[in-house]
């Protein structure tokens, strides 16, 4: 499991985030040393493979040596969300962008170019949820016009799926889920100061510690 955690500033020193990993099996902690500012994570289900985005781009992860492999996929890009669907998809966090990465080049993916997105999740259909700060919205699958699911009356902070492809969204007040029978937002669990979301791989979490002097403003794609 790949997951948030949440720390003091004087621990994490000059930046105001790092990737951690966690056993789940242990509770056993480590930093992954080389990633300036890690905050976005993405697995490959399917392999296994981890995907690490900071400031300076979006690394593969190494178990191994249990640090960042260099040089990076994607270089002098601040990343600020990822998502694997088949390949590897990641938001800008200068344009908040969405791109693909796959043949070892990035693109903008064209059904998405003309939406600011922070947040996004594809679910089991493939299906497009993305948040941005005028609310949550659907773009389906071949279509180039989203549809609005819910309004900026809800800060969102975080996206994931579980093992069926069922979109959660981590926001301030709690973890919602989508009724698909009515496209309709729900609250699942109540929270207080949600932040952050989590994704399962080999019994082990990627988490990202987070200044609380510093986090960074979903709502105006900030830092």
């Amino acid at each position: 499991m790949w997951q948030t955690i949440q720390k003091e500033c004087d621990i994490i020193g000059h930046q105001s985030f790092q990737s951690v990993v966690l056993d789940l099996d242990t509770g056993q902690t480590s930093i992954v040393p080389r990633l300036r500012n890690g905050f976005a994570s993405a697995v490959d289900q399917a392999t296994g493979d981890v995907y690490l985005g900071g400031s300076d781009g979006i690394y593969k992860y190494n178990y191994i040596s249990q640090d960042i492999e260099k040089p990076a996929l994607v270089h002098k890009t601040d990343i600020f969300d990822m998502y694997f669907d088949h390949y590897l998809y990641f938001v800008d966090t200068a344009k908040q962008n969405l791109y693909v990465y796959k043949d070892k080049t990035k693109s903008l993916v064209p059904e998405a170019k003309d939406n600011l997105i922070q947040h996004f999740v594809f679910d089991a259909n493939s299906d497009l949820y993305f948040v941005n700060p005028t609310g949550l919205f659907l773009l389906k699958k071949r279509c180039k016009s989203p549809t609005l699911v819910h309004g900026n009356d809800i800060s969102f902070r975080g996206a994931t799926t579980d093992a069926f492809g069922t979109p959660y969204f981590v926001a301030h007040s709690g973890i919602y889920c989508i009724d698909k029978d009515n496209n309709q937002l729900m609250l699942r669990l109540s929270v207080n100061n949600g932040y952050g979301e989590s994704s399962c791989e080999r019994g082990r979490a990627r988490g990202t510690l987070r200044s609380r002097r510093k986090m960074r403003n979903d709502t105006n794609g900030n830092k």
